[in-house]
Formats: structure tokens, C-alpha cells, sequence
């Protein structure tokens, strides 16, 4: 490994597959405008480092499925094709889990607060409508039945 978490094969199927748990729509931006491949590529170089081959391994073999299947690369693919292997990645969540880990980083890059390196610019907070934390409550915030 050269030091960085993954290769650069490995980000563009990582980006794909991000771009299609969390797409770009009408309510805002997605995994990919939101930087979550970055989060996620932080948090393998240090908190998640015990990941990295969970990753390897599950970007390979998603890059191999589409190869056997289609013929192209994952990143490549249609929408509705990554969606299929995908698919079939999430059925397989009792096998190697790398489904279920990667939709976690996701939801967790894109959801997480944007000072600890989550969704840039609060993307996911802006979805939900969630303003941030606030610093200061005022005796009226603060009282019994007062809405948020």
C-alpha cells in the first residue's frame, strides 16, 4: 500500500457506488458533491483503518462483477446496472459485509458533523433541516414544554 487508503481504481468505484446510495436529486446534493469519498478515505487512513482490506476487497470484487457481467468497469456502468450488483452486494451481507460497511461510512460521511469532516457544507444537516448545534439556550429554550 502506498500510503493512501485506496488507489485511485479503488475511489472511482467507491465514488460510484457512494453516487448511487446517496444520489444527487431535487432535495440537494448528493454522496459525491458532499465529498463523503473523502470522508470515508480520512477515516480508512485513521479511525477505520482496520477496514482498508474489508474495502479492498469489496471494491475489487464489485470491479470484477461488473467486468464478468457487462463487460465494463463498475464506475462505468449504468445506474440501474451498479444498482443490480449492488443489490446483489446487499444480499450478500452475511458473506464478506462490505454492503453494509460502506452504506455505514456513507450515512456517516454524509450525516456526520461537517467540523469532524463530515458532509461538506452540512449537506445532510441541510436535508433534514437541522440548523447545527446551537451555543446558546436562553431561559425560555431551556424551560419545560418550550419547542425546539
Amino acid at each position: 500500500m502506498n500510503g493512501e487508503p485506496l488507489s485511485a481504481a479503488e475511489r472511482a468505484v467507491l465514488e460510484a457506488v457512494l453516487e448511487r446510495l446517496i444520489p444527487a436529486d431535487e432535495h440537494g446534493p448528493g454522496a459525491l458533491e458532499a465529498g463523503v469519498a473523502g470522508h470515508v478515505e480520512r477515516a480508512l487512513a485513521d479511525e477505520h483503518r482496520r477496514h482498508r482490506d474489508a474495502y479492498a476487497h469489496g471494491l475489487a470484487a464489485l470491479a470484477a462483477a461488473a467486468r464478468a457481467a457487462h463487460g465494463e468497469p463498475f464506475e462505468r456502468l449504468s445506474a440501474e446496472r451498479r444498482d443490480a450488483l449492488l443489490a446483489a452486494a446487499e444480499r450478500d451481507a452475511a458473506g464478506d459485509g462490505f454492503f453494509e460497511l460502506v452504506r455505514a461510512h456513507a450515512i456517516e460521511g454524509f450525516f456526520g458533523d461537517p467540523s469532524a469532516g463530515g458532509a461538506a457544507g452540512g449537506a445532510g444537516w441541510r436535508l433534514l433541516g437541522y440548523p447545527g448545534p446551537r451555543r446558546e439556550w436562553s431561559a425560555a429554550d431551556q424551560a419545560l414544554g418550550a419547542a425546539p
